[in-house]
């Protein structure tokens, strides 16, 4: 103590950062790096380095982008920084919400990995593996309300519980069981839910946690986006940028262009007499093919943006437990070559081997089970319109005179009257 105590006052700040100083400069000097101890300027350690991000740019800013690029991107030691930053947005994001569902329960906290798994040997059989899984499955369903047992044959719940679906031949009462316990019930009370590969569990459900809509739709959608945008070639005479659902839309067209007509077929069999779409009949890249139509059918109807397609397709993804595998879709195969290099440049991820890192990120998230929908974003607009039109009938109705409308609703009604009794003669006649 009296050693320490002797350099109290030899010791001083100044002292200290001038020895600091020194040592730094030999550890650069190591490093073939030339600096200046008295300029404090080439001292990485002496000034805050924050994070640059490039805002999306207007209408004026896309057209003579050319000639002005930022210095992010003029600088290739930055402009490296900036793509580790990307793989590590997406792999953070992926990790919060592994993390969300240890802190909703601690006991899945030894069976999820957090560490992807970048072998080669984990990513030979995916396919097989995804469509055994998805064979093997068998359905649950989510009590809507509380149902109280009245019989001893009757399968009693409340709201928000997880039944086993045992028997579905009646469409108006399933079988099921509960606790234990095997009764039927109302089929109108439950809400199906596709639980096929890992266990259901309702942190996954946004229907009973709305909070994991914005983890999927907010961040994990954010973070793939710069992603899949990045090395994206501009078109047109104007330089736009071009949209990453252009380039998922073309090929997934791809995948089913040479046996369309069987696919187009096999969809139209499922949807006539209600088969699984998803689990046993569709592959991934007919999944992918389905869920684009899909999207864009609800979504055109309202006239929503590619950001919001895109966002809902991730969250159709995750419920279906295959972003890995539609990735892999966009950057792996060798029939969509073309197609790849029409959108992308050869330094893009998706023409880069880096996807297989992206990839083994994605997969992580299969070992969860989500139930999101896919017209979440597009519900309400869709609803809004509906009230309009409504409001607009009632307005035009008000504006009519009493006659007119009487008159246009009798005349149907009397036609109509009119035809029945022609056809009662006609028919009576025969008796």
């Amino acid at each position: 103590m009296e050693l320490c105590t002797s350099f109290e006052f030899s010791i001083t700040a100044e002292f200290v950062e001038t020895a600091r100083r020194r040592q730094q400069a030999i550890l650069l000097a190591d490093q073939g790096v030339l600096i200046n101890t008295n300029n404090d300027t080439n001292l990485p350690k002496q000034r805050v380095l924050r994070r640059q991000l490039v805002r999306s740019k207007g209408f004026v800013q896309q057209i003579f982008a050319a000639s002005k690029e930022h210095n992010v991107e003029s600088d290739p030691k930055l402009k490296n920084v900036r793509l580790t930053e990307l793989i590590v947005d997406l792999r953070d994001a992926v990790l919060h919400i592994c993390r969300y569902f240890i802190d909703c329960d601690e006991s899945l906290g030894s069976a999820i990995n957090l560490q992807a798994d970048y072998s080669l040997n984990g990513q030979q059989n995916e396919k097989e593996e995804f469509l055994n899984s998805r064979r093997r499955g068998y359905r649950r369903a989510r009590a809507l309300l509380d149902f109280q047992r009245q019989d001893e044959d009757e399968l009693g719940f409340r709201k928000n519980d997880i039944i086993d679906v045992i028997c579905e031949k009646d469409e108006h009462c399933w079988i099921g069981e509960l606790n234990g316990l095997r009764g039927w019930f109302p089929a109108k009370f439950v809400e199906v839910v596709d639980d096929r590969g890992p266990d259901y569990t309702i942190y996954g459900d946004e229907a009973v946690c709305p909070e994991i809509t914005e983890k999927i739709r907010g961040r994990l959608a954010s973070a793939l986006k710069p992603v899949l945008e990045h090395g994206l070639r501009k078109f047109g005479v104007l330089n736009f940028a071009s949209h990453p659902w252009l380039f998922i839309e073309e090929i997934s067209q791809s995948f089913v262009q040479k046996h369309y007509n069987a696919v187009y077929s096999r969809l139209t069999l499922c949807t006539t007499f209600s088969l699984d779409q998803d689990g046993k009949v569709l592959t991934p890249e007919e999944l992918l093919f389905r869920a684009v139509k899909l999207i864009n059918e609800s979504h055109n109807a309202v006239g929503a943006q590619m950001d919001v397609k895109f966002r809902s397709l991730v969250a159709l993804a995750v419920s279906e437990q295959c972003l890995h595998l539609w990735f892999a879709l966009l950057c792996s195969c060798p029939e969509q070559d073309q197609i790849r290099t029409k959108y992308y440049h050869s330094w893009s991820f998706v023409r880069s081997p880096i996807w297989r890192q992206i990839k083994c990120e994605l997969r992580l998230l299969a070992q969860f089970s989500f139930n999101l929908s896919v017209d979440f974003e597009v519900a309400g607009i869709a609803r809004q319109k509906k009230n309009l039109n409504s409001m607009w009938k009632k307005k035009v109705l008000s504006q009519m005179r009493p006659e007119t409308i009487r008159s246009s609703f009798d005349q149907p009604l009397k036609e109509g009257v009119r035809d029945m009794l022609i056809k009662h003669h006609l028919f009576s006649w025969d008796l």
